[in-house]
């Protein structure tokens, strides 16, 4: 026996050499699909084979250094002798602590807000049932060689496999129910970390129970439960199945080779009908769709639109989406940090920089920010392999092209407003003449700044010519304010001349008149108007003076005495002020009237 395991391996190594392998390719196979389909319940599975990778080379580990006799227990170094007792230990305890960061890696990414576009969902889950089939034939190898070896680790091993078979098949429906449009690949994803937590749980609980009591650790890093599943439930059910068909335990080589023959055409037809229906594929709302026929798009001018549609699998077709509603944002030029405190010059709020000169030979950084979204979604995605990167060479050319035109104090005082005008005009201009299939709906000059080793200095020009149009617009502001108040006044004071005017004209047409018609009365009799015209005379003279009318000694005259006050005087006192007196007048009417 000896002479036979140096020329070669025994059936045990073999075997879990063999697992080794094959575990270490149906790895590299998920890995491939998860980074072909962007499956998180995918990439989840494929963490977690790698954990049946350090398994099967523990096994192998462990079924070299198993010792088969007395003579060749007493051979072993002590080298030999540390690995066996300490080798499951270590590697159950670094497969632990793997799948705890599994674990919690995948929730993390489960619940993370961004959305997940998978790509080929039912190819991948039509190769996920390959690969379920190959672990199912691992597990069958070695439990069977573990059996008649009676290799313990090997039997353990197999139920990794198992479980291996049951989480692929897992991916696989919720691969086929994402091509179907069903949203199941997060709810899987979450399903695999859960028990990954949980075999992460069990697998330290058992390295704890190693380390303190010092108890041998069980073969199987699974919960009891699984592991009654795996080992007796199954056989079970599978014993049941067989009396229900058959009649009996071990049916007949004739029959089991019938019934594999009908399983096969069924798996087959079952194949087929989930290929054919990953062909079905929904166009959610605010999304366009293209099919493609061996790279040829079937739809030029007018693209499939929300809905349920069907197309020949993959790969002879293959659907393209858009999101044609949603607006984008694109940031061009400078970079701003959303995180600085303090949108200043002389504050380093910026990512990236993007220095143009401008036309007085001035460094500024400016950014602009597009909002834009996909107008022609055939253009978008076959006229250029990169329309968004194209977007953005346009529009760093016409911002370089405008701001070496322009002056830098207008730019950041005034001129903002004709410059966002002015890119996008340009820009759409350049779109239309290069069809992208981009549609922009608005440019927003978001920063503009000199360079921040210079900025306090610009802060100082700007502030001066800020100040400069201040001035300019406050005397505008007199200068509008004062003319229309003249204006109003000489306007004012013309209507007031012109009204004057009038009402002299008019005075003197009537004293006119007036003069007219006294001069006839006069002709008629000129005492009485003589009379007239003296008393009216007297009424205005004398009015305000002091005087006595008397009679005379004539019948029917009077005699009028007029008291001129004296300089100093009190009119109407007889009493002498500063030494002088009043003096009389006496005027007699009759003499006046001659």
């Amino acid at each position: 026996m000896t002479e036979n395991k140096t020329l070669g391996l025994n059936p045990s190594e073999k075997t879990a050499m063999t697992a080794v392998i094959v575990n270490g390719l149906l790895t590299l196979a998920k890995f491939f699909l998860a980074q072909l389909t962007g499956s998180l319940a995918l990439t989840a599975e494929a963490l977690h084979s790698l954990t049946d990778v350090g398994t099967s080379l523990a096994v192998l580990f462990a079924v070299h250094i198993k010792p088969e006799g007395n003579a060749d227990k007493e051979a072993q170094s002590p080298v030999r002798v540390y690995l066996k007792k300490n080798l499951q230990t270590v590697v159950a305890l670094c497969i632990g602590l793997f799948l705890l960061w599994v674990a919690l890696s995948v929730f993390l990414q489960a619940f993370s807000p961004v959305k997940m576009d998978l790509t080929y969902p039912v190819p991948a889950g039509l190769a996920m049932l390959g690969l379920a089939l190959f672990s199912l034939l691992l597990s069958r190898l070695e439990a069977k060689v573990g059996g008649q070896e009676k290799a313990t680790a090997l039997v353990a091993d197999s139920h990794h496999s198992k479980v291996d078979m049951l989480v692929s098949l897992l991916v696989a429906a919720a691969l086929v129910g994402e091509g179907l449009g069903l949203s199941l690949d997060r709810a899987a994803a979450l399903m695999i970390a859960g028990f990954v937590f949980f075999e992460a749980c069990h697998v330290l609980v058992l390295v704890y129970r190693q380390t303190k009591n010092g108890h041998t650790p069980l073969e199987h890093p699974y919960p009891d439960w699984l592991q009654k599943l795996l080992s007796e439930r199954l056989p079970v059910l599978r014993s049941r199945f067989c009396n229900a068909v058959w009649g009996t335990d071990t049916p007949s080589p004739k029959a089991m080779a019938r019934a594999g023959k009908i399983t096969t055409l069924a798996v087959i037809w079952v194949i087929i009908c989930i290929y054919l229906a990953g062909g079905i594929f929904f166009v959610q709302p605010g999304e366009l769709a293209i099919v493609e026929r061996f790279g040829r798009p079937l739809q030029k001018e007018d693209p499939l639109g929300p809905g349920i549609h069907y197309a020949l699998p993959w790969p002879i077709d293959q659907v393209r989406k858009v999101d044609a509603l949603r607006v984008r944002r694109m940031v061009v030029g400078t970079e701003v940090s959303d995180k600085s405190p303090l949108f200043l010059w002389t504050n380093v709020h910026y990512i990236r920089e993007f220095n143009l000169l401008t036309g007085e030979n001035i460094f500024a950084d400016t950014g602009i920010i597009l909002n834009y979204r996909i107008g022609d979604p055939f253009a978008f995605l076959y006229t250029s392999g990169r329309p968004e990167e194209n977007l953005r060479e346009i529009s760093q050319g016409v911002l370089l092209r405008k701001m070496a035109r322009a002056r830098f104090f207008d730019l950041v005082t005034t001129g903002r407003d004709e410059l966002e005008t002015a890119l996008n005009r340009e820009i759409s201009a350049l779109l239309k003449k290069n069809p992208l299939g981009i549609k922009l709906l608005s440019v927003n000059l978001r920063d503009i700044h000199p360079p921040t080793n210079v900025a306090s200095a610009f802060e100082e020009v700007v502030g001066a010519a800020v100040d400069y149009e201040t001035y300019i617009n406050q005397a505008k502001g007199y200068e509008n304010d004062l003319i229309p108040q003249a204006r109003g006044q000489a306007a004012i004071r013309l209507k007031q001349a012109h009204s004057d005017g009038e009402k002299l004209v008019r005075k003197s047409r009537g004293e006119s008149f007036r003069f007219l018609e006294n001069q006839a009365q006069y002709r008629q009799n000129p005492q009485v108007e003589k009379k007239r015209l003296l008393l009216e005379t007297m009424e205005g003279c004398l009015s305000g003076k002091d005087k006595f009318i008397m009679p005379s000694g004539e019948a029917g005259n009077v005699e009028l005495f007029i008291i001129e006050s004296a300089p100093g005087q009190i009119p109407g006192l007889g009493a002498e002020t500063e030494g002088k007196t009043n003096r009389t007048r006496r005027v007699n009417l009759d003499e006046l009237e001659g």
